[in-house]
């Protein structure tokens, strides 16, 4: 009888300390999830209301919902996003960045967010140096072009490949696009490359007339690329499968 009491008391216990483990991983895998962003538009813009929306944070949006992770949004210049990733101080991740090599060895990336539509140039539209169906290959190799790059910012694979390898004459900055689009207006530099997404944005506003404006369409560039969260290490690996779930449509269990 006292074996069988003991026994009971033992099954007891192990389930009691099943059921706070249980909890306790459960509370910390749903703990709030920091999302760093910058204003991009139309990538990420605020709405007014404390929130973010866009092309990249509107799928994050619905993926969190669909896998009850709650979001803390926290605005931080870009160059700031990859040091605090690399910090792994909690739960966090930067939105909308690309996937390569070198931040892989550094981070932990969600499912695709967006893919962006292949790369142009935008140049002014009295440049006499580019020529209809000029590649970007060539337009890299031309030395007396200037290229206007935004520091610290990776253009994908395949350009940031020409760019080691034709070492083109470059200007770097850490602003955004509207005042890189004020300097190659200014002559500061001969183009620049962005998704087109982000020039049809540019010619919205009042600052800029189309008409003044030239788009480089460059037959080699490849399909554009696709943008994830990227996430510290100590991002949860389920918290993460949660959201690549949600980024796919398909729920989680509450």
């Amino acid at each position: 009888m006292l074996l069988r009491c003991a026994i009971c008391l033992a099954v007891l216990w192990a389930c009691a300390m099943f059921a706070v483990d249980n909890s306790a991983l459960l509370a910390f895998d749903r703990q709030i999830l920091k999302i760093y962003y910058y204003i991009r538009p139309p990538y990420y813009v605020e709405d007014g209301d404390g929130g973010v929306r866009g092309l990249t944070a509107d799928p994050v949006l619905r993926a969190a919902a669909l896998a009850h992770v709650p979001l803390r949004w926290e605005v931080l210049p870009p160059a700031q996003h990859l040091p605090h990733i690399q910090a792994n101080a909690g739960p966090a991740c930067a939105l909308g960045w690309f996937k390569t090599p070198e931040r892989e060895h550094l981070a932990k990336f969600s499912a695709e967010i967006y893919r962006d539509a292949p790369f142009v140039g935008l140049a002014r539209q009295n440049a006499q140096a580019f020529a209809d169906q000029m590649t970007l290959d060539q337009t890299m190799s031309n030395s007396s072009l200037t290229l206007l790059v935004k520091e610290s910012f990776s253009y994908g694979e395949h350009v940031d490949t020409l760019i080691r390898t034709h070492r083109p004459r470059r200007v770097s900055t850490f602003e955004e696009n509207i005042a890189m689009l004020h300097m190659i207006q200014n002559g500061q530099a001969d183009y620049m490359l962005l998704a087109p997404e982000e020039a049809e944005h540019l010619f919205t506003l009042d600052a800029f007339s189309r008409n003044a404006f030239r788009i480089l369409h460059f037959p080699d560039v490849p399909p554009g690329n696709s943008r994830h969260l990227m996430c510290t290490r100590a991002t949860p690996d389920s918290l993460l499968e949660r959201l690549n779930l949600g980024l796919r449509g398909i729920p989680s269990l509450p």
